[in-house]
């Protein structure tokens, strides 16, 4: 019995922790780029006509695969670009939805 009871609380306990957890970490934060080369970026979107996103009530919306993809570039012909373009707006999401 007092098997039983210490399992639960202690289940209980690791749950309350990664409740805290969550919540004291609300946003996704990456480094800053650094080093001397220069790096180009680009952004493909495909979507998969023949593929209803099961995860949205809009007929019209497809499945969708975004693919970023980074590149040796030449100095002096490209603009400073961040990690994850969106990031802000992605963990706010992933921080409400718990």
């Amino acid at each position: 019995m007092q098997s039983k009871f210490l399992k639960i609380t202690f289940l209980i306990g690791l749950a309350l922790v990664g409740i805290l957890a969550l919540t004291i970490i609300p946003q996704l934060e990456l480094p800053s780029p650094t080093g001397p080369y220069a790096v180009g970026q680009t952004v493909f979107r495909w979507a998969d006509t023949s593929r209803p996103e099961v995860m949205t009530d809009d007929p019209d919306d497809f499945r969708e695969v975004i693919a970023f993809i980074w590149y040796p570039a030449e100095p002096g012909t490209w603009a400073k670009s961040p990690y994850f373009p969106g990031l802000s707006t992605v963990s706010k999401e992933l921080a409400g939805s718990g």
